[in-house]
């Protein structure tokens, strides 16, 4: 198995990315990337897996700058840029340990502090906490349910005020 480190998507096809990804999401659809790198909005950075020219695994990093102390710092966070989605998509053993290992290599070359990895399900959490060294997770639950008093949307615009329903409405 190879491990490659990028700077863009363009790296990989779209079709490579398609079949690896899925096109269910937008926020992980290979032209959200290079919309994302090409606005300049984040800084992307990537780790591929190919196992016979086919790409089994892959990383997708936004290197984020934090204040600490008065300095700029970078930090790497892998999740979907602008999103919530998901952007670290394997579930096998050896995979997972390459991808690390990229994600090690990446915040070595941009000097980063600490890595993030968001929008895991509990059960990929699960499979990367036993590989990552030194992981700390902050595990949630998969849903998040908002219990109101209200019957519906209509009943709930009712308990505003005129101006507030309008606002909302618009």
């Amino acid at each position: 198995m190879e491990i490659c480190t990028a700077h863009t998507i363009r790296d990989i096809t779209q079709k490579e990315w398609d079949a690896l990804v899925g096109t269910d999401s937008v926020e992980q659809v290979h032209a959200w990337y290079r919309t994302v790198e090409e606005s300049g909005m984040r800084k992307m950075r990537y780790v591929f897996l190919k196992e016979n020219r086919t790409l089994t695994a892959a990383a997708c990093i936004c290197v984020r700058e934090e204040r600490i102390a008065d300095r700029q710092a970078p930090l790497l966070v892998v999740g979907c840029p602008l999103g919530i989605s998901k952007a670290f998509f394997s579930e096998r053993t050896q995979e997972i340990q390459m991808l690390l290992e990229g994600l090690e290599q990446i915040q070595k070359e941009e000097k980063a502090r600490r890595i993030s990895i968001l929008g895991l399900k509990n059960n990929e959490y699960n499979v990367i906490r036993e590989q990552a060294r030194g992981f700390t997770g902050f595990p949630k639950a998969d849903n998040t349910y908002l219990d109101v008093d209200f019957n519906d949307f209509e009943d709930y615009l009712d308990s505003l005020s005129a101006s507030a329903r309008r606002s909302i409405k618009k």
